[in-house]
């Protein structure tokens, strides 16, 4: 059954999605080891002296939604470290970028799969927070989070099991939420391509990567494409000829370094 929007929005149909027009990357780039791991994800598993921890997240600016090659975000090693305070500081940060009104960051956040935007290990009202501080769209964002994560679980379903019809119905505006939609990850840093191309269903790999090229581009937990995707599968020369067709570059490279040939 897809979403009904005025369902889970009491009626009022809101487009927060429409400020993706204006979106863009805003977390600085990290470097990071063949593992996924970047320095956040070493700081999570050890304890820090008072603010240092919440100091580094600041001064480092970058996205706390990656995940390592076992699929952890920075949060989930100190969660599995026993490091509270590391987590606390973690969903801190996320406050205070909600409470800057960092549109563009909670966006990026949310496409990359992150699941802890909402439940947060704060005192602080999170949704009414943005609108006392002048940022409104931010509460708006926030408010339709769960309704987003939805479709986005609906999408990939659909994937999976080979309906193109209910993918098409899904993504049928062609509009800006149903191109963050397309682009969207999962808890396993995958978005709607690298499933299609899992799945090896040739018509929904051709529909998102000729209607929704910016898939093309996705990276998964250890930076590979639907390309490298596409090179693991039997059907290897199907699914690369449609991808390179719609503009796939071949020498994307992952964080081991192996190029898609």
């Amino acid at each position: 059954m897809l979403i009904d929007d005025r369902s889970l929005l009491g009626g009022n149909v809101s487009k927060p999605w429409d400020l993706f027009s204006n979106y863009y990357p805003e977390f600085k780039i990290i470097s990071r080891d063949e593992f996924g791991m970047s320095m956040i994800h070493y700081a999570a598993s050890r304890t820090h002296n008072r603010n240092a921890f919440f100091q580094l997240l600041q001064e480092l600016d970058v996205n706390i939604g990656l995940r390592d090659e076992n699929y952890r975000t920075p949060r989930d090693i100190a969660m599995s470290s026993n490091i509270r305070e590391n987590v606390k500081i973690i969903d801190k940060y996320v406050v205070h970028i909600i409470a800057r009104g960092e549109c563009n960051k909670v966006i990026q956040l949310l496409l990359e799969g992150y699941n802890h935007i909402l439940d947060l290990d704060t005192d602080k009202d999170i949704l009414t927070l943005p609108s006392s501080r002048g940022h409104s769209h931010i509460s708006t964002i926030l408010q339709c989070i769960p309704m987003f994560e939805e479709k986005r679980k609906q999408l990939h379903i659909a994937i999976r099991f080979g309906a193109q019809s209910q993918v098409e119905d899904i993504l049928q505006e062609r509009n800006d939420e149903s191109v963050m939609l397309a682009m969207a990850k999962n808890e396993r840093s995958r978005c709607s391509l690298h499933i299609a191309v899992l799945s090896q269903n040739e018509k929904i790999v051709r529909f998102l990567a000729k209607n929704f090229p910016s898939t093309l581009t996705v990276l998964d937990n250890i930076e590979r494409t639907a390309l490298h995707y596409a090179m693991s599968v039997d059907q290897v020369e199907v699914m690369s000829t449609i991808l390179i067709g719609c503009g796939a570059k071949r020498t994307a490279k992952d964080l081991v370094n192996t190029i898609c040939h």
